[in-house]
This record gives structure tokens, C-alpha cells and sequence, in this order.
């Protein structure tokens, strides 16, 4: 393992301990009827304007440390036929453990393990029981709770704004089966190895760059604290700066502005007095200390879109955008598989965002490989049994 020496770790000091920005900060019991509409405008001003807000949602600190103890065990101590028992995207669903990518490559985001949830579907280790219900409860009491909050502050507005905004807004969210607001949200639980030889991946700033800065693809991303190390943001003058710091509250969580709701409401800004603020995708990258990297990191995110059905229209103007996305597919893939012309689904872009963790030579790649055809009638055929498999409520569900 390579040591610290004594100038990297005053430099090291010196990056985690640069001024700070001021962070926006909302209770989510602020949005109870009496406080609800300035806490919406004050939520809102924030995405607007930084493209980011932290929202205090008391306890959640420790129902994620519970969580963050619980993956770390499975991470660290699972056996590889026990996470080999998980990949469940080998069947063309995109929940279960992923493997690294690739366990030496010079990126070091191809070297993290992955854990990928959702709000139904999920697959969870027998052997770790705790773990199922810290990922339920830290999401149920917490991040859905955020996540609405988001969801009803942004109708309200278009609704007081333009009220077919507000529809088509709307509209995106809507299961087009059942008419019940659905969005979807896939969770990545990550895990980043130790690095012992940090020396061959110096920045000049004595930093390690973990993930390149980039936007999510994502109308916003929830994301608490991780562990050892933290992702990083830009001040305006451009510097990295953290943005989980000491100012922050404890029970405080992120939540920013992805690619998806930058488009879906293009053209349309948060106004209030203060001003105009276009909502914009949160620029974002994870550059660590030395020694940060040397323990390792876990960390868990949100990552929410429309309801998997919906195509990609603009609010403002119904204009399709979902050309923006890439096809990054394995060149084999591409060859077999042409996409068509057609503007893609929301599952769609699902299933094209996790071609990206697949590669010709990834132990990833589902053998035989799964279509972008066979993905949809996949999760067509999970959805006609999720509408049809719905029971009447019990008298104790009344009751709760």
C-alpha cells in the first residue's frame, strides 16, 4: 500500500477545507398545509437557481448508516456464488449485483460493484435479512417522501402557471394502463475498492478522480451521503468543491436537477420575486482525498424518471426529445441490433443507460445478449402481471 507523505496530507487537507458555498436547505416537514407554498418556492428557487437542494427528513441519518453498515457487510463479505446468485439482469430486468466492469482498469469507475433496486421487483440477498428492510425503510420514511415533494412542488407551480404545462408535465408521470401516478426510480447501491497504489493516480491538485464530471440522464437524482469520500460539485468560479460539508445538517439529503426534467421543462423557468431561474442539470464528479480512496467507498442513489411507458415530450411545446440519448451499446449489440428511427420510452433509455455497465468482454453480458425487443416485451409482460396480481385491501390495510 502506498503511504501517505506528509505534504500530500497537508495538501489533502487543504482541498477538503476550502470555503464553502452556501447550501440550500428545506425541512420536508416544512411542507405540511400551513408552511406548504413557501417551502414549495423556496424548494424550487433552489433547483432553479444551483440546480441542487438539501432536504432535512429528521432520522434519516440513521436509517442510513443502517443501510450503509448493512450493504458495506454484503459488499465485503458476500461469496461470488452468493452474488453470482443475484445478477437478476441477466434475465433482461435491470435489478440484482453487477460486477466490476473491470477490476484493474485505469477508470476507476469500471472497478465498482453494484447493487441495483427499485421501488417493486427488488431481489435481496437470504443470507444478509436486515438488508431488505434498511433499503424499504430508509426509502419509504425518507427518499419517496422527498421525491413526492419534488414531484407536487413542480405541478403546483406549472398548474398556477399554465395549466396544459401542467397537464403534459403530469402527463409523463401517468401510468398509462392504470391512470395512477407512477414514476420510476432504479437505485444503485455502489461499492468503490480500496485503492492501495493511489501514487499512479494523482491529480495535480492531489485529488483521485472516481467518476469524470458529468449530468445524470434523469429528471432528479436523490443522494444521501455515502461513505469515505463524497461526490463533488462546482462553484461558480469553477472550482471542485464538496458538497456534503460541515454546514450541511446531518439529516440532510441531496437532491438535484437531472438532464431529463432540464428538457421536459425547457423553456419554462421557476419565477418568483427574486427572479427567473431555468432548470438546469446538476454538473457533478467524484474526486477524492488519498486518503479517502485507501478505505474504500459505499454509497446508495435515487435515480428518478418519468413512468416507463411515456415517451420523451417537452412540456411547453410537445416536442419529442428522446433523440438526446446516445446509443452506447457494444459494437455487437449495434450490429445486431439497429435501433429504429422511433423516439425511445422511457424503459427504453433504461435499457440503453444499462448497456453502458455491459462490454463484448464484461462478465456482465447476459449470454444469450438481451435485445432491446426483448426488454420491452420483457417488462410488458412484468407490468401485465404487476395490473393484474392487484388484491383488495385487507382490513388492516384500511386501517394503516
Amino acid at each position: 500500500m502506498t503511504a501517505l507523505t506528509h505534504a500530500q496530507q497537508n495538501r489533502s487537507y487543504e482541498s477538503s477545507n476550502r470555503s464553502f458555498v452556501p447550501k440550500p436547505v428545506v425541512a420536508l416537514s416544512d411542507f405540511g398545509y400551513a408552511t406548504k407554498r413557501r417551502a414549495q418556492s423556496e424548494l424550487l428557487e433552489a433547483l432553479g437557481r444551483d440546480g441542487f437542494c438539501f432536504v432535512e427528513s429528521d432520522d434519516s441519518s440513521q436509517d442510513l448508516h443502517v443501510l450503509l453498515s448493512e450493504l458495506s457487510r454484503f459488499f465485503g463479505s458476500a461469496t461470488d456464488q452468493e452474488k453470482s446468485g443475484l445478477e437478476m439482469f441477466r434475465s433482461g430486468l435491470c435489478r440484482g449485483y453487477f460486477p466490476p466492469l473491470e477490476q484493474n482498469s485505469r477508470k476507476l469507475e469500471r472497478r465498482k460493484e453494484r447493487y441495483v433496486f427499485s421501488d417493486r421487483g427488488n431481489l435481496f440477498p437470504g443470507n444478509y435479512p436486515l438488508l431488505e428492510n434498511a433499503y424499504n425503510t430508509l426509502y419509504s420514511r425518507h427518499i419517496k417522501r422527498i421525491a413526492d415533494i419534488v414531484n407536487t412542488s413542480l405541478h403546483a407551480y406549472l398548474e398556477e402557471t399554465n395549466s396544459q404545462w401542467a397537464k403534459s408535465f403530469r402527463q409523463f408521470f401517468l401510468d398509462p394502463y392504470s391512470g395512477k401516478l407512477e414514476p420510476s426510480v432504479l437505485s444503485y447501491a455502489m461499492h468503490y475498492p480500496p485503492l492501495e497504489n493511489f501514487d499512479e493516480f494523482l491529480n495535480p491538485d492531489q485529488t483521485i478522480t472516481i467518476s469524470e464530471p458529468h449530468v445524470d440522464i434523469t429528471t432528479f437524482t436523490i443522494l444521501p451521503r455515502g461513505t469515505s469520500g463524497a461526490t463533488k460539485m462546482f462553484d461558480k468560479a469553477g472550482e471542485v468543491i464538496p458538497i456534503y460539508d460541515s454546514s450541511v445538517p446531518p439529516d440532510a439529503i441531496l437532491v438535484f436537477v437531472g438532464k431529463t426534467l432540464e428538457k421536459l421543462l425547457e423553456g419554462i423557468p421557476f419565477r418568483n420575486r427574486n427572479g427567473s431561474f431555468p432548470f438546469m442539470a446538476f454538473r457533478h464528479t467524484v474526486m477524492n482525498t488519498p486518503e479517502e480512496v485507501m478505505k474504500g467507498r459505499d454509497v446508495v442513489g435515487y435515480f428518478f424518471n418519468g413512468n416507463l411507458s411515456r415517451p420523451y415530450i417537452t412540456a411547453a411545446n410537445a416536442e419529442p426529445f428522446g433523440s438526446m440519448f446516445i446509443d452506447r451499446r457494444p459494437l455487437a449489440m449495434k450490429q445486431h441490433e439497429p435501433l429504429s428511427g422511433d423516439e425511445l420510452t422511457v424503459k427504453d433509455r433504461q435499457y440503453l443507460t444499462e448497456q453502458l455497465f455491459f462490454s463484448d468482454t464484461s462478465p456482465n453480458s447476459a449470454s444469450p445478449r438481451i435485445t432491446l425487443k426483448q426488454f420491452r416485451e420483457f417488462l410488458n409482460a412484468s407490468e401485465s402481471r404487476d395490473r393484474n396480481s392487484v388484491q383488495m385491501p385487507t382490513c388492516c390495510e384500511n386501517e394503516c
